[in-house]
């Protein structure tokens, strides 16, 4: 039989006999699940347009993304990602505008998920400052030629202690 990595923390602390209750940090086990809620309603917005959504806590680990939206526009795309910010160790970190979310097609009313993969965030802890980081959605025109227009609802869980 195999262990998780997490069983596997506490197995080893029973072996050697030492207290095992709190080897896991919060975002392992017994953490709280926290919401964070945005709206946004693009007027026309030219290619390239950055909203800053709401800011992830340091530590936080990513459990979930939905991405609500109106019919945005012909043709446009919306990215979701992180602005540049500062990580623990103190080294800046460049934007990543589709960390998270890389492209998909808002040209008609729709619900997407997103942090659906460990290589598009699920389960990340973040790694920043005192700061966390702002997530972000970015509009993306497949042929240059459009504007954005609509409403968008963009809803992240993520635990903490």
């Amino acid at each position: 039989m195999a262990n998780s990595t997490q069983y596997a923390k506490i197995v080893a602390k029973q072996a050697d006999g030492t207290h095992y209750q709190n080897v896991l940090i919060p975002s392992e086990h017994s953490g709280t699940v926290r919401v964070a809620y945005a709206t946004y309603t693009f007027a026309s917005a030219a290619e390239g347009t950055v909203v800053n959504l709401f800011n992830i806590p340091k530590n936080a680990r990513l459990i979930s993304g939905t991405l609500v939206h109106d019919d945005l526009g012909t043709s446009v795309e919306l990215d979701i990602g992180y602005a540049a910010h500062t990580n623990a160790a103190g080294s800046a970190v460049a934007l990543d505008a589709d960390k998270f979310l890389d492209g998909t097609d808002v040209s008609s009313a729709g619900k997407v998920s997103f942090l659906g993969s460990v290589a598009l965030g699920f389960g990340a802890i973040i790694d920043t400052d005192d700061e966390g980081f702002v997530m972000t959605a970015t509009t993306v025109d497949a042929d240059g030629t459009n504007t954005t227009s609509g409403t968008i609802t963009v809803i992240v869980e993520y635990v903490v202690n």
